[in-house]
């Protein structure tokens, strides 16, 4: 992701709000200038209350939403949605994930 991807996010996240906001969260790899250091995540993954996953490879932007071909899967199966969930609790505890500012 870069700068302007993550600001249309939080932009997305705000538009959705109806209480609580939910976690955003990313990679600061991904926003190294030198593409050895680079690291990416092509599929995003959004969880719903850890009963429902999203994971699609769509990025919260125009041309991916209306040019781009793209696929996203969404599971209701609660199990799933645990699992990524403890996955993704595991690589912020680690301080690999860092909370959207």
């Amino acid at each position: 992701m870069f700068p302007h991807q993550l600001n249309g996010s939080r932009k997305l996240v705000r538009a959705c709000d109806d209480g609580e906001l939910p976690h955003l969260r990313y990679d600061p790899r991904a926003l190294e200038s030198e593409t050895v250091k680079r690291a990416s995540l092509h599929a995003k993954c959004v969880l719903v209350d850890r009963t429902v996953a999203l994971i699609s490879s769509a990025n919260f932007i125009e041309a991916a939403q209306e040019r781009n071909i793209e696929l996203g899967l969404t599971d209701r199966h609660p199990s799933l949605a645990q699992r990524l969930g403890g996955y993704f609790d595991e690589l912020y505890a680690l301080g690999i994930l860092k909370d959207v500012p």
